[in-house]
Parts: C-alpha cells; structure tokens; sequence
C-alpha cells in the first residue's frame, strides 16, 4: 500500500478535487416548480484541483497519470 510522501501514512485512495461549472435548463415544471436539465459542464482550471491525501490533505498530484502510477505502487 503506498504512502503519502508528505505525512507517511499508508492510503488506499486519493481525494479529487474538480472545479466545474454545471450548465442546467430550468424551467416550470407541471407541479409547478421549478424542473432541472442538465446541459453541460465546463471544467475551470483552478490552482487547487488535483488529488489530495486524504490523511493530511495535502495536494500531492496535478494529474491523473501521477494518481495511479503513486496508487499502483
């Protein structure tokens, strides 16, 4: 099981962290609420994205690649 470089404990899985817009249609339902449509989402780069320990929370990996060749290990 590998560990965290950062804390030293061993950790099974990574904490993701996406920032995304989520594009919805809403619109009055028969019920007469309102209905949600997703449409689409639109990934936003943002500095604090990537895979964090989930022991210390530190941000250990930018990309995917990196999460599971440290997971595979």
């Amino acid at each position: 099981m590998p560990k965290c470089p950062l804390c030293g404990k061993e950790i099974n899985f990574l904490i993701n962290v996406c920032t995304e817009i989520h594009e919805y249609k809403a619109s009055l339902g028969e019920e007469g609420t309102i209905e949600y449509i997703d449409l689409d989402v639109y990934p936003i780069s943002h500095s604090e994205d990537g895979f964090f320990c989930p022991e210390c929370r530190a941000k250990l990996f930018d990309s995917e690649e990196e999460a599971t060749e440290f997971l595979s290990t």
